[in-house]
């Protein structure tokens, strides 16, 4: 019954159902409560409610479906805290809450769910502590908690989450320094840390996981510079880093990242200069610099970017960019701006005698004008020239063509008839002959 219309409320009755195995109402408009009569569905291995207007908190009953693998509750109106009894459901692998107004912290009874493949818990008001229980999730791939309220520092006990694809802590409050556990995460794709009180320098361990894809450590307190290692991020896509307080240079090694698409280093204390090197980054679309003179690579292209801006931010070279020059600076300097800065004066201008008045110009253009009437005219009485005598070799025509010539006069006009008559007998006679 998902993605449809449905409006109004889940009917209570729908306990009755007892032999009902799946059960989705996704996608519509429900409002109201969770019945708490959804808990005689024992039979029951899906439940996806998400996507509504569901209201009121999550009923405890909900934890007798003990054969649930997949319970989805995201994106909805619900409430209050998450029932500790719901780490009962061990068969469960997927547990989707994100997207409420759920408060109370995250209960250590989660980690009863030995086989949970995937835990969203974000955008809710949850607070508290990340629980160090959650080692006891070694199946997870997917960790969600962003947009929450939750504190304290990033638990050691991460290192145990050995298949974790998705870690995504973003928006919180959480403090301390990255653990270095985290380098034990090797199938780690996405790592969102970003918008945290998180501090020291950027932990060498982040840099060693070689499917990593996104790397968001943005808006925090991290200090010290970027490592050079980070060109072991052979799969490195999107990287934002801004809103630190990194230091130092733009690692020249960042060029053999292949795969780069997006890199933002602004609000950091970085020098400014850009390591020709990114000039590799065939698929990069999107680099963002504190510096508002240095130029914005993009591909093949560099920018110049407008000194209004406080910060570089270019996207292919477009309206962010007063000019962009093809090509790349050579591999042996660094990039600077367009034009290049120069001590010496311009060069002088040429002296006037080697220069070319207009007046000169325009005669030139007459006299060119004026040879091309004279050969049109030449070759006009030629024409008429060679006409006059192709006509002669006819005397008839060329009479013809005298008293053409002669007018209306009419003694004229009497002598040609006469003349006629006498050619005409002339060619009788031949012919009689």
């Amino acid at each position: 019954l998902g993605y449809n219309s449905l409006s109004s409320s889940i009917p209570s009755g729908i306990g009755q159902l007892a032999s009902l195995s799946q059960l989705s109402l996704r996608h519509n408009q429900l409002t109201g409560p969770i019945p708490p009569s959804i808990g005689q569905l024992t039979q029951l291995s899906e439940l996806y409610l998400d996507s509504n207007f569901l209201s009121g908190s999550i009923p405890d009953s909900i934890t007798n479906l003990s054969l649930l693998v997949a319970l989805y509750l995201d994106s909805n109106l619900l409430s209050g805290p998450i029932p500790p009894a719901v780490g009962s459901i061990r068969p469960l692998l997927d547990l989707s809450l994100s997207y409420n107004h759920l408060n109370g912290s995250i209960p250590d009874s989660i980690s009863n769910l030995s086989t949970l493949v995937l835990l969203h818990l974000a955008n809710n008001s949850l607070s508290g502590s990340l629980p160090t229980s959650l080692k006891m999730l070694p199946r997870l791939l997917e960790l969600e908690v962003h947009h929450n309220n939750i504190s304290g520092i990033l638990p050691n006990a991460l290192g145990g989450l050995a298949n974790l694809v998705v870690l995504n802590l973003g928006y919180n409050q959480l403090t301390g320094s990255i653990p270095t556990v985290i380098g034990k995460l090797t199938d780690l794709m996405n790592i969102s840390l970003n918008w945290n009180h998180l501090s020291s320098p950027l932990a060498p361990e982040l840099f060693t996981l070689p499917k990593l894809q996104r790397l968001d450590v943005s808006h925090n307190l991290l200090s010290d510079s970027i490592p050079a290692n980070i060109s072991n991020l052979v799969n490195l896509q999107y990287l934002d880093l801004s809103a630190n307080g990194l230091s130092g240079g733009i690692p020249s090694t960042l060029g053999s990242l292949a795969l780069l698409k997006s890199i933002d280093l602004r609000t950091n204390n970085l020098q400014s200069s850009i390591p020709a090197t990114l000039g590799n980054l065939m698929d990069l679309t999107a680099l963002s610099v504190d510096h508002p003179e240095v130029y914005c690579l993009s591909g093949d292209v560099y920018c110049e970017v407008p000194q209004s801006q406080d910060s570089l931010f270019c996207r292919k070279c477009s309206s962010f960019c007063t000019s962009c020059l093809p090509g790349m600076p050579p591999a042996d300097s660094p990039a600077q701006p367009y034009p290049p800065p120069t001590s010496s004066p311009p060069p002088p201008a040429a002296a006037p005698s080697q220069q070319m008045s207009g007046g000169a110009i325009a005669g030139i253009v007459i006299l060119s004008l004026a040879a091309l009437c004279f050969l049109l005219a030449l070759l006009i009485v030629y024409s008429r020239r060679h006409k006059s005598s192709s006509h002669e070799t006819d005397p008839l025509s060329a009479t013809a063509l005298e008293i053409s010539a002669v007018g209306s006069d009419r003694r004229e006009y009497e002598r040609f008839n006469a003349t006629s008559r006498q050619i005409s007998n002339g060619r009788s006679a031949e012919t009689l002959q």
